[in-house]
């Protein structure tokens, strides 16, 4: 039993960093699909354990980290709330935002790294103007590093 513990740990290590590193993608959560099966099948022929069960285990990580992420950007937001940077209406806008971001996600599944490009771009104008709108800093819509990450550290750059 021991023995099986000390194979288990340090490979579930690696698991949780991939996990962490690429596994953050809520389209295969919202799927079901793992985005590394041979990954998956590997570890588990390694450990000796269902592929079922290390699927399972890297989908309770990945829900776990979207549930600490999720925490983090409210508690920042209930922050910017706090120090009067940004209104409750604008802090359920954010949160509204980032949702629909989160769905237009499944969009961009299937198209080309150019198609990806041109309608990340067009998603870029798309925010930013919205942020305008609504009087919204992109840092608290991007906050927790965000669908959008590519785009930080971007949004003045000309």
């Amino acid at each position: 039993m021991l023995n099986i513990k000390s194979r288990i740990l340090p490979i579930l290590g690696v698991a949780i960093i991939i996990s962490g590193l690429f596994g953050t993608s809520q389209v295969n959560a919202q799927t079901n699909n793992s985005k590394f099966p041979s990954f998956i099948q590997e570890l588990a022929q390694k450990l000796g354990i269902d592929q079922a069960k290390v699927q399972q285990a890297v989908e309770q990580i990945r829900q776990s980290r979207k549930s600490q992420a999720q925490t983090r950007i409210n508690e920042i937001l209930d922050q910017a709330v706090k120090d009067g940077k940004i209104t409750e209406v604008q802090k359920q806008l954010i949160l509204d935002k980032r949702q629909e971001m989160q769905n237009e996600k499944l969009n961009f599944q299937n198209m080309t790294p150019e198609q990806k490009r041109q309608a990340m771009q067009k998603q870029k104008q798309q925010l930013e103007d919205w942020a305008k709108q609504n009087n919204i800093d992109l840092k608290y819509l991007l906050a927790g590093h965000g669908p959008l990450k590519g785009f930080k550290g971007s949004w003045n750059r000309k």
